[in-house]
């Protein structure tokens, strides 16, 4: 099986093998999706999201299954898929049911119907019913991105109109009508008012957070990023305020074919994503070695951009300060990720999120000394761990931190 057809080919059969295992997984929703004519009404999880190609006109989405369906929510929700276990090909099936109906939006100037539609289903609360006109039948294709869940088949829409209900929490309202409000700031609100990454990126990316005149379109990716970072920068001030834990953690979790060892040390916050995209996996296909990536953050925080590890160092960087600002503990945190073959599709950094937050839900292992924690790791990981250790930046501070307290 040539893996790499998955990240170049991207499952559109270029290469003309008679197998593919991406079309494979979804091969039953093509006729679907082609069957489907140039109108019809479907149910939106809600979902929106804008794309940065040919930026700043910009392609504005609003993904949707091409009929009524009461568990379209189903289609857009990576608590939920994480919490049901679901595996690639589950994942797939339901983003590849859906169909992207895009306009045309210039950010510079987004006065647009369509817009106030995507808005809407984008705030709303629950589903949301709406009957699409076309510019042609839509054509099957499923297009993938690192930071994203996969997208559906595009298609021009020609007019839209909400046949359901939009109902909006009051968090969003608020945050929403409140256009003296920085974006900063109504991100910090509505998450502490409860309202899960995946719905702050939507409204942020349809430019209905911020100071009214600074409100615009941004690309969806990029906000991924943008509210991983803006919450985790946010709970990593305040943890600093707290006692250090008390001993070595080491907390772990698998999931789609992504190996988490995390250790949190009773040190001052610091902060490192080491990923190891083993041979055959989605990032590393045709490689011969494992290819290591680093990131890290001291006690200061960063000034540049995460640019090895990407989005995925600041949505790993958001599952564990929420931990620490949950049991209001201090500590420095190092992730290490193995990414193996069993990863042959790229789902978005949501695995990330969803995987650390549920292996800091479990009863980490508690070990007396840092030694003791690393030498149980290092049998739960298959690349040696001296690679590990001459890579770690946190590692080397401790060790460091350890002999200046002995000197004093």
């Amino acid at each position: 099986m040539d893996y790499n057809l998955c990240t170049r080919c991207k499952g559109r059969n270029l290469c003309k093998k008679p197998f593919c295992q991406i079309i494979s997984k979804v091969k039953q929703f093509s006729k679907v999706i082609e069957n489907t004519g140039t109108n019809f009404t479907g149910t939106s999880p809600p979902s929106c999201f804008v794309g940065r190609t040919d930026y700043p006109k910009v392609n504005l989405n609003i993904l949707t299954p091409a009929q009524v369906d009461k568990y379209s929510w189903t289609r857009d929700s990576p608590a939920f898929w994480y919490k049901s276990g679901l595996n690639i090909p589950d994942i797939l099936n339901r983003r590849s049911g859906m169909i992207a109906v895009r306009a045309k939006v210039n950010i510079k100037s987004p006065d647009n119907k369509y817009l106030d539609i995507a808005q809407e289903i984008a705030q709303s609360k629950n589903q949301v019913d709406a009957e699409y006109w076309l510019e042609k039948k839509p054509k099957y294709s499923l297009s993938f991105d690192s930071r994203m869940a996969p997208i559906g088949s595009p298609a021009e829409v020609k007019k839209a109109k909400i046949t359901g209900n939009p109902s909006i929490a009051r968090p969003i309202d608020k945050a929403v009508s409140d256009t003296d409000l920085k974006a900063t700031s109504a991100i910090q609100y509505l998450y502490k008012k409860n309202t899960d990454e995946n719905t702050i990126t939507k409204i942020m990316s349809l430019g209905l957070l911020g100071i009214e005149k600074n409100r615009k379109l941004v690309p969806t990716r990029w906000t991924i990023t943008a509210i991983d970072d803006a919450i985790s920068k946010n709970l990593a001030e305040k943890i600093k305020g707290h006692n250090s834990i008390s001993d070595y953690l080491v907390f772990q979790n698998t999931y789609l074919g992504n190996h988490f060892e995390i250790l949190a040390t009773p040190n001052e916050w610091q902060f490192e994503v080491i990923e190891t995209k083993f041979p055959k996996s989605v990032w590393n296909p045709k490689g011969a070695a494992p290819i290591l990536f680093s990131d890290h953050e001291n006690y200061y925080g960063r000034k540049t951009y995460a640019s090895n590890v990407t989005g995925a160092y600041y949505s790993a960087r958001l599952a564990c300060t929420e931990y620490l600002a949950k049991t209001k503990k201090q500590a420095s945190f190092l992730v290490i990720r193995e990414v193996h073959p069993e990863y042959d599709t790229p789902l978005g950094v949501w695995v990330i999120r969803e995987t650390i937050r549920g292996a800091l839900k479990n009863k980490p292992l508690k070990f007396d000394t840092l030694g003791e924690a690393l030498t149980h790791m290092k049998s739960k990981l298959k690349l040696p761990f001296e690679r590990y250790k001459k890579e770690s930046r946190l590692l080397s501070n401790i060790r460091h931190q350890r002999t200046l307290a002995q000197f004093a």
